[in-house]
């Protein structure tokens, strides 16, 4: 029998094989839209470590999906008011109740991305009984020391007035970094940090800025 003779009985199942396919012998014109629309559909959302296959300049790689979404990504608010505020002095604030956590990296009032790349943050607190004058601030700390570019100060115009401020910035993190929040003010003796309006939520930005 020639080598391009096939058997009277047909091509057995599983009888061609890589070695029996050259490299580059299936292309788009050996394709067809079945190989698609033949597959069973995922009514999901994708998870971030599903993986499709694009071409690098030419060469064939698998990507997770997790380059193209937007996770990780939580949001948390304070579980309780926080009474410990104290004058004049960077406090953490405690960040007890999760909202939603996509990725499970919010945990003890601190995200760690588990994933490099860039993260918009948005975060705000509010003390009340600030006088006229006087400052509330809230900060984020990265790697446990101030994030420069994450922070912002309010001073209230009136007395006994409440002190809501809220704030948003980029941190660029690498997988194991993590950020908190924390806040301060100088109105003398310690204030409250009240739960209705203390949060901080974020997610990772598509690619790099």
């Amino acid at each position: 029998m020639s080598k391009t003779t096939i058997p009277r009985g047909g091509i057995t199942a599983d009888a061609i094989d890589a070695t029996l396919i050259a490299d580059d012998a299936i292309s788009e014109e050996h394709l067809d839209a079945t190989a698609i629309t033949g597959t069973t559909a995922l009514t999901v959302e994708p998870a971030t470590t599903d993986e499709i296959i694009i071409s690098d300049a030419g060469t064939l790689k698998r990507m997770d999906l997790s380059l193209l979404m937007g996770q990780p990504s939580f949001f948390a608010v304070a579980d309780g008011n926080q009474g410990s505020i104290a004058n004049n002095t960077w406090t953490k604030i405690n960040l007890g109740s999760e909202v939603f956590d996509a990725g499970g990296t919010f945990a003890s009032s601190r995200f760690t991305p588990g994933i490099a790349g860039f993260y918009i943050i948005h975060f705000g607190c509010y003390i009340a009984n600030i006088d006229d004058g006087e400052r509330v601030e809230v900060k984020l700390y990265k790697n446990g020391s101030e994030y420069t570019y994450g922070a912002h100060k309010h001073y209230s115009p009136l007395a006994n007035a409440d002190g809501m401020i809220t704030s948003s910035t980029c941190v660029q993190m690498d997988n194991d970094d993590y950020i908190e929040l924390y806040a301060q003010h100088n109105e003398g003796a310690s204030e409250t940090a009240y739960a209705s309006r203390t949060y901080m939520f974020g997610y990772k930005t598509l690619g790099t800025l």
